[in-house]
């Protein structure tokens, strides 16, 4: 990765224990995680820092006076104290997906989980972060040139754009940004004429077998999601049987793991899906604008649905089975009663899942 202004610096008090506590820990790093070479050399003194003048402690080296050679397991929290270091400090994830990929395998599933959870949390700053940059930095129009290479490279159709194709840019500051965010963990993906940096969940599908089911289900959830975007430019841009597929595995989670800690945030994810196989998007929905009447590929999915014996017990499986009764009740229009069907079937899945619904 090309070294540039959009990497930013820790203070060198953090910087210095970092460093120490990351050779410490890199010693017994498994065999089998993924290193690049080039992105070791030019970030390993951003990568990790610790505060030895915060303790007064030098970096431990084991029991007995063993050395940072030995192989004995370093304790889940320092491992957890790097990760949230870097969270604080809001350095570009490259360098704690870098320090992840090393380091995951030394920690139990619950360690496993709150380091995953905090390298999350830094795309998500990130993602604005990115997104930001792109829009807006020091006079560079970066959303013209994209669009403008968009044009003349002649191989995009899909509104995103990958790591490869990114590399026939030739502008230096924005290949340099486009390279950190690719590095980064994200995608570069067209919204209504706009470039954003979108989170790649299938960047954290290698930490899937470290950490809890609950956990592993939700990022796998996820990188579907971000894999193949289901609404852009207020359109659907997958079918209604995959709207299908998406919606059910989220109540599946919501039924195996009522306890996890992504309880909340898969149920939001349940609502969006929900809203869009009843109503569809503002520019494909479920119903003809014109007569009012729903889509027989609509209808057709829902018939699909209830009489898949699989889904029997689910909730959206009852709720469907009800709305296509209203459906057909009202002539095979959207109308007001159909309308408030929908309304209070939203309030019913607010009481039977325990979680806001805001389309409720």
């Amino acid at each position: 990765m090309r070294r540039n202004k959009y990497i930013f610096l820790c203070p060198v008090v953090i910087l210095s224990f970092i460093l120490a506590l990351f050779f410490t820990i890199a010693a017994v790093s498994c065999k089998g995680a993924n290193s690049n070479p080039e992105l070791e050399e030019n970030n390993e003194n951003k990568i990790l820092q610790a505060d030895s003048e915060s303790d007064g402690a030098a970096p431990e080296t084991g029991q007995e006076g063993n050395d940072i050679n030995s192989n004995e397991k370093l304790p889940g929290d320092k491992i957890i104290k790097v990760i949230n270091e870097m969270l604080k400090q809001q350095v570009p994830p490259f360098n704690a997906l870098l320090f992840l990929d090393r380091n995951i395998s030394l920690l139990e599933r619950k360690d496993a989980c709150r380091a995953v959870d905090s390298v999350e949390k830094l795309l998500i700053v990130y993602q604005a972060k990115y997104s930001e940059m792109l829009s807006v930095e020091e006079g560079q129009d970066f959303q013209k040139q994209l669009n403008d290479f968009v044009a003349g490279y002649g191989k995009i159709n899909n509104g995103e754009i990958n790591m490869e194709q990114a590399a026939h840019i030739w502008d230096e500051e924005l290949s340099s940004l486009l390279d950190e965010i690719f590095e980064s963990g994200f995608k570069l993906v067209n919204f209504e004429g706009t470039w954003f940096a979108v989170i790649d969940y299938s960047r954290l599908l290698p930490y899937c077998s470290h950490v809890s089911e609950d956990y592993a289900a939700s990022f796998a959830f996820k990188a579907v999601e971000s894999d193949k975007i289901y609404i852009k430019d207020a359109a659907l841009k997958i079918t209604w049987d995959e709207i299908s597929v998406r919606l059910l595995n989220a109540e599946d989670f919501l039924i195996k793991y009522p306890k996890s800690e992504k309880y909340y945030e898969m149920a939001g994810k349940y609502y969006d899906f929900l809203a869009a196989y009843i109503t569809g998007a503002n520019n494909t929905p479920s119903f003809d604008y014109d007569t009012n009447r729903f889509r027989p590929e609509v209808l057709e999915s829902y018939n699909s649905m209830v009489n898949n014996n699989k889904y029997a017990g689910f909730f959206t499986a009852f709720l469907v089975k009800n709305l296509i009764k209203t459906i057909e009740e009202n002539d095979y229009l959207m109308n007001e009663a159909v309308r408030e069907f929908i309304k209070q079937s939203n309030q019913e899945a607010e009481q039977y899942f325990g979680a806001k619904n805001p389309y409720a």
